[in-house]
């Protein structure tokens, strides 16, 4: 009877004690409630988020198909504009073709004639020399290659000659990339006529053109009696006077 009543005892003990830890360690209904409540609301903070950036690659993916289509419409567009002037140019082409075989004979004449400018523009003065011959080497290029049939090249050599006349026929205050003392630079020249031509450097130097032995060259004048001249004469320029005296040095002297 005592044994059984100290099994008894002991697992009521026993009861009490476990029953008292699980109560010390669970929570109670609401904070459960409350602990659910903040996981559900994280989790349907991640399901927005979620969709959210589902939404944003959605909308990432029609900007970048439209793109595609846009440039695929820009190149059939450019290829169509290629074709265009390929079949525009063929046919400008074949028009010259038939233009100058009418034309033939003003070939020669036209090349004589640009070997002839060409001599005349080499020995004046040298005032942007390398682009007037270049503008008349065009010329004869586009003819020779069929671009332009002898009628339209005589017609576009008429006009350099006439932009030859002009030069002789004005004095103008210029820029351009001239050699002095062996170095390239990019000095103010004037030009009176195509008689004689005139130059100031970036360092305020002066000097001219000056013909040597059938070549052109560009010289500091070095004399002290031609700076205030020339220093008069490109001020006056600058400030667009074009009527009046000016006391220049005699560029016509070679040496």
């Amino acid at each position: 009877m005592r044994k059984t009543s100290f099994y008894i005892a002991l697992s009521i003990s026993t009861f009490i004690l476990v029953s008292s830890s699980f109560s010390a360690d669970a929570k109670s209904p609401r904070e459960l409630a409350t602990a659910l409540a903040e996981i559900r609301g994280e989790v349907e903070t991640l399901a927005t988020q979620l969709e959210e950036s589902k939404e944003n690659h959605r909308s990432r993916m029609r900007s970048l198909e439209t793109q595609k289509t846009d440039l695929k419409l820009e190149l059939q567009r450019e290829t169509l504009q290629l074709k265009q002037l390929q079949a525009k140019l063929q046919t400008i082409r074949e028009e010259t073709k038939s233009v100058s075989v009418a034309q033939k004979d003003l070939t020669p004449a036209i090349k004589a004639a640009v070997k002839q400018l060409k001599a005349s523009i080499i020995s004046g003065l040298p005032y942007h020399l390398e682009d007037r011959l270049q503008e008349l080497q065009k010329v004869e290029d586009q003819m020779n290659d069929g671009l332009i049939a002898p009628g339209q090249a005589a017609a576009r050599l008429w006009e350099k000659v006439e932009d030859e006349l002009r030069l002789t026929r004005e004095s103008q205050l210029d820029r351009q990339v001239i050699k002095v003392q062996d170095k390239s630079v990019l000095s103010d020249v004037i030009h009176l006529g195509m008689v004689m031509m005139f130059f100031r450097t970036p360092d305020n130097e002066f000097g001219r053109a000056v013909k040597k032995n059938g070549s052109w060259a560009f010289e500091i004048d070095a004399k002290p009696e031609n700076q205030p001249r020339l220093t008069n004469l490109f001020e006056t320029f600058e400030k667009r006077i074009r009527v009046g005296f000016f006391e220049i040095p005699n560029a016509l002297e070679t040496k």
